[in-house]
């Protein structure tokens, strides 16, 4: 019966290897940002009122989000910047609570955000990872948009962007917020979602009456 061993050593052996391959290369996780509160600011160029949009949802609430906006003028430009609250994580899965310095916070004195926390500096810090869609519909609604922010790459991410209308009309924006997407895809650089991949931290439709 010697012939045997070999056989269970070698059985013995691949056994050991395949444990050592599932056990010491575990799957890198990268979570998603949890996201409860989107303000969107739209400061004229050349002066004048400024309008901030808001999306609003209650963590656990399964009653539909809270949503606020202004008309946007016809024939006018605007410096748009979008802020983002809720719960941040680190590539690493662990959260992030570093929110001392944010330059981006100008909710910071008497707005009520509860515990969440302003996350828009996160997600510029990981801006190759990240970007921002913002699609009209109709496409005929005389609305666009035009990237201002870069990331260390050269390639957009959606946080600062410049708003332009033409005629009067109304319709929705929707705005989607890829995750580790390919910013290098087609079209993806200027705005078309559609081979960005991806996973979407957050997605929402807001109501536009242009003015």
């Amino acid at each position: 019966m010697a012939f045997k061993w070999p056989i269970l050593a070698l059985l013995a052996l691949t056994l050991f290897v395949f444990n050592a391959c599932g056990t010491d290369d575990p799957a890198e996780e990268n979570e998603e940002e949890l996201i409860s509160e989107v303000h969107i600011k739209f400061v004229p160029k050349g002066g004048g009122e400024e309008i901030e949009w808001t999306w609003k949802i209650e963590e656990g609430s399964s009653a539909e989000p809270m949503i606020v906006t202004s008309p946007l003028a016809a024939n006018s430009s605007y410096d748009m910047s979008i802020e983002l609250y809720g719960e941040a994580h680190s590539h690493d899965g662990e959260e992030d609570h570093s929110d001392d310095d944010h330059s981006t916070d100008d909710h910071s004195g008497d707005d009520d955000h509860g515990d969440d926390e302003n996350i828009t500096e996160e997600i510029r810090k990981e801006g190759e990872e990240h970007q921002f869609f913002y699609t009209v519909t109709p496409s005929s609604l005389g609305l666009s948009f035009s990237y201002l922010d870069t990331d260390g790459s050269g390639n957009p991410i959606g946080l600062l962007m410049e708003v332009t209308t033409t005629t009067t009309g109304s319709g929705e924006l929707t705005i989607v917020l890829r995750h580790e997407l390919d910013k290098f895809a087609a079209g993806v650089a200027t705005g078309d979602i559609t081979n960005a991949g991806g996973s979407t931290d957050i997605s929402i439709t807001l109501p536009v009456v242009i003015n």
